[in-house]
């Protein structure tokens, strides 16, 4: 799963964003099957920044907010801090400024 979480990163890297996303949903589906909340959580924070390059606004929202939530349950405060920045600037783009405020400040209360 692992292996499929970086070869996702890498496909980002390199604009191959159907490639990208094949890989890290089957990488989410694999943590989630061995109950590694963590993994799970980055693979989903990857796919979130994929839907945004691709301006695919409510998935890229909803799988970071999934991956704000996990990385909260396992205690990551840098991946939490990393979600809600992304967030913030998924937000900000949209033009949906009080959102993009409030996730951001939480990103830096953390």
């Amino acid at each position: 799963a692992d292996d499929l979480q970086m070869l996702g990163d890498l496909y980002i890297a390199h604009n191959e964003l159907p490639s990208a996303e094949q890989a890290l949903k089957s990488a989410v589906t694999l943590h989630h099957q061995v109950h590694d909340t963590l993994g799970e959580a980055h693979d989903l924070h990857s796919l979130g920044d994929l839907y945004f390059r691709r301006n695919e606004a409510s998935y890229a929202e909803e799988v970071l907010k999934k991956a704000v939530e996990l990385h909260r349950e396992a205690q990551d405060v840098s991946g939490e801090t990393s979600d809600l920045t992304l967030l913030g600037d998924l937000y900000y783009h949209a033009n949906q400024l009080d959102k993009a405020v409030e996730a951001l400040e939480r990103a830096y209360e953390l």
